[in-house]
């Protein structure tokens, strides 16, 4: 009888150890979280300079400021002006022209916006509108880069003219 309960005894002390050393090695294999990158903010005032092709006519030079208001975890809208110069190829001047628009964006991940634009604007004292959308990356903390296609004609008229620019914003939030 001694036997038995000296057997058992040592199956218990066994089958104590080697649950132990079991939870030890559950606790040190646990993978520890790894740090997510910061989602770029998107909300907030940025200002950059943009420069545009208006195929088969001209390209212009713009200042940009703008403010952003994330509405949801994916849906940014905007406000957005711009001012510049209109010039006929080779570099002659042609006029000066400014926009005030609106934007609406989704968020394609953390840092792509995609997004649809209408602006109102003057070139050379004629009142024009322009249609379009446009891609827009976050570069770092507080750049992006941005495409746009817009199509743009005088108010009371189809659109008679293409657009295509670039962008580089600093955002100051």
């Amino acid at each position: 009888m001694r036997t038995l309960v000296r057997v058992a005894l040592a199956a218990a002390i066994g089958l104590g150890l080697t649950t132990a050393a079991a939870a030890t090695d559950l606790y040190t294999d646990v993978v520890q979280p790894t740090p997510i990158a910061e989602q770029f903010d998107w909300e907030g005032f940025y200002i950059g300079l943009d420069k545009g092709l208006w195929i088969g006519e001209a390209f212009g030079f713009h200042g940009v400021a703008g403010y952003n208001f994330v509405l949801s975890d994916r849906i940014v809208a905007g406000v957005e002006g711009r001012a510049g110069i209109v010039m006929d190829p080779p570099s002659s001047f042609t006029a000066f022209d400014g926009t005030v628009g609106v934007r609406l964006g989704v968020l394609l991940g953390d840092n792509v916006l995609v997004y649809k634009r209408a602006d109102i604007g003057i070139v050379d004292d004629d009142p024009y509108y322009a249609l379009g959308g446009g891609l827009e990356l976050a570069l770092g903390d507080s750049t992006s880069l941005r495409g746009e296609v817009e199509g743009i004609g005088q108010i009371g008229s189809p659109i008679s003219v293409v657009v295509v620019s670039a962008a580089m914003l600093w955002h100051l939030n």
